[in-house]
């Protein structure tokens, strides 16, 4: 497992998945998160192809079973803009765009595309205790 690993006090503002034109769903390296109970995850679309859509998901990971599991799942997106979906204890949960959960020790988020056509995106994350 890769990605960044978070430290005390510290806040991290950090890439998930860089700006690249992608076709099929894509996954990002395994975060390992020591400190942080909450998170921002920012996805901007640059170039969308308007008919079909790309859906973000934060997924937690379980030591015991070897599984990753949903914390949440984020709206489909079919055009440009930014998209933010939050993780955080104290949060007001909200379908597709909040959950009221923390931030667990392995994390990652996948993109998952509804068809083959090419979206460009960047995935970046702001973890904060």
């Amino acid at each position: 497992m890769s990605g960044f690993v978070t430290s005390r006090d510290v806040n991290v503002n950090a890439t998930v998945l860089a700006s690249a034109a992608r076709t099929a769903t894509t996954t990002s390296d395994t975060f390992t998160n020591l400190h942080s109970r909450r998170a921002h995850l920012i996805i901007d679309v640059t170039v969308a192809p308007g008919v079909d859509t790309v859906t973000p998901k934060i997924e937690g990971y379980d030591a015991v079973s070897g599984k990753f599991y949903t914390l949440l799942t984020g709206s489909a997106i079919s055009t440009t803009g930014t998209n933010v979906i939050k993780i955080g204890p104290g949060l007001a949960a909200s379908a597709n765009v909040s959950a009221a959960d923390f931030l667990p020790l392995k994390w990652r988020v996948t993109m998952t595309h509804s068809a083959g056509t090419s979206f460009t995106y960047s995935v970046a994350v702001n973890t904060g205790i």
